[in-house]
């Protein structure tokens, strides 16, 4: 064998070994979901639990399982409070599963008021247990009709990522996002003026990677700037973004340079700081990357949601648009923004 040989083996077998123990620890580590029987009919309440008892709800929590991005942990959480609240039951998380319970630390940062609704305890008898399986599809409300009517104890909803307003519409979450007076502190000074505040969000990085979303264009971005300048003349214009020198470069141009254009360049770690943002100065929004999750919380937590805008994903190589129900996904009084 030739020494490229060798080294080729070398690095495909090391390459093989890493993923063979992930899978392992990861089997090791995730609660056995699938050895909870799912039912499809609402049975009588005496053959399953006493009436007094509480009843709960849980995800199976892929997104905070797999560390995925802020926003759609926040649909996660906040989807399953609403179905809590609409189905009378309590949210929790399941203590036997280390890797959702061992990664709520993002939440605890952004809204430990929210995580602070969820009881942690383990499902000690799995006959009192039931899954119901919604559909993988990222962007859509799917609630079983049964759901109503069950009587078992403890309900798991197996399902992907809940990305849809509908579940939480019974839901005030602005009311979980009170920023600390610190974190309010910092946002202050990043105010350059006390009103007619525009933002827009736009996202890069990981979308120009992933083969599944598409990132913001430069030219809706511009035109987007544009807009503003037409109908909120007289205000600021702040961008948020995960990419702040793509949008420098942009700005080059003497047409876009000015003292109203404001670049912010908030650490990931800090997002939630450009949540407050919007929901305390954010007149209005423009979601440039419509599949973007954190865009969507920026607007729908902006202070007037009569002024979302959004582009238009069926006029985008987004294939996220292939599993959405646009319908759930974005708020009807949002307005599409096409140029």
């Amino acid at each position: 064998m030739t020494a490229i040989g060798r080294n080729f083996f070398i690095f495909s077998f090391s390459i093989f070994l890493i993923l063979f123990i992930q899978a392992i620890l990861q089997e090791r580590y995730t609660y056995k979901y699938s050895k909870i029987p799912t039912r499809f009919k609402c049975e009588p309440q005496k053959n399953h639990y006493h009436h007094h008892e509480e009843k709960y709800i849980t995800l199976t929590f892929k997104t905070i399982r797999g560390g995925a991005g802020l926003g759609n942990q926040l649909f996660e959480i906040f989807a399953l409070l609403g179905m809590a609240r609409t189905l009378g039951r309590v949210p929790f998380f399941n203590e036997q599963d280390p890797s959702v319970v061992n990664n709520l630390g993002l939440l605890l940062e952004t809204v430990p008021k929210a995580v602070d609704e969820f009881k942690i305890l383990a499902i000690t008898n799995r006959s009192l247990a039931t899954v119901y399986r919604n559909s993988p599809a990222c962007c859509m409300f799917e609630m079983h009709p049964l759901l109503k009517c069950e009587t078992y104890q403890y309900v798991i909803i197996d399902g992907f990522n809940f990305q849809s307003f509908k579940y939480f519409e019974n839901l005030k979450i602005r009311d979980f996002f009170t920023p600390s007076p610190e974190q309010k502190l910092k946002i202050d000074r990043k105010i350059k003026e006390s009103s007619n505040t525009t933002c827009i969000h736009y996202q890069r990085g990981d979308f120009l990677l992933d083969n599944l979303h598409e990132g913001t264009n430069g030219t809706y971005l511009k035109k987007s700037i544009e807009f503003l300048r037409e109908n909120y003349s007289t205000g600021s214009i702040y961008i948020f973004g995960n990419d702040p020198k793509w949008v420098q470069d942009l700005m080059e141009n003497n047409d876009y340079k000015s003292e109203k254009i404001h670049i912010m360049n908030t650490p990931m770690k800090n997002a939630l700081e450009d949540l407050h943002f919007s929901h305390q100065f954010c007149e209005s929004v423009i979601i440039t990357a419509p599949s973007s999750t954190f865009g969507w919380f920026m607007g729908y937590l902006s202070k007037n949601q009569r002024n979302v805008y959004y582009r238009d994903i069926y006029d985008t190589m987004d294939l996220v648009k292939h599993q959405m129900i646009s319908a759930d996904f974005y708020p009807p009084i949002w307005k599409i923004l096409k140029f």
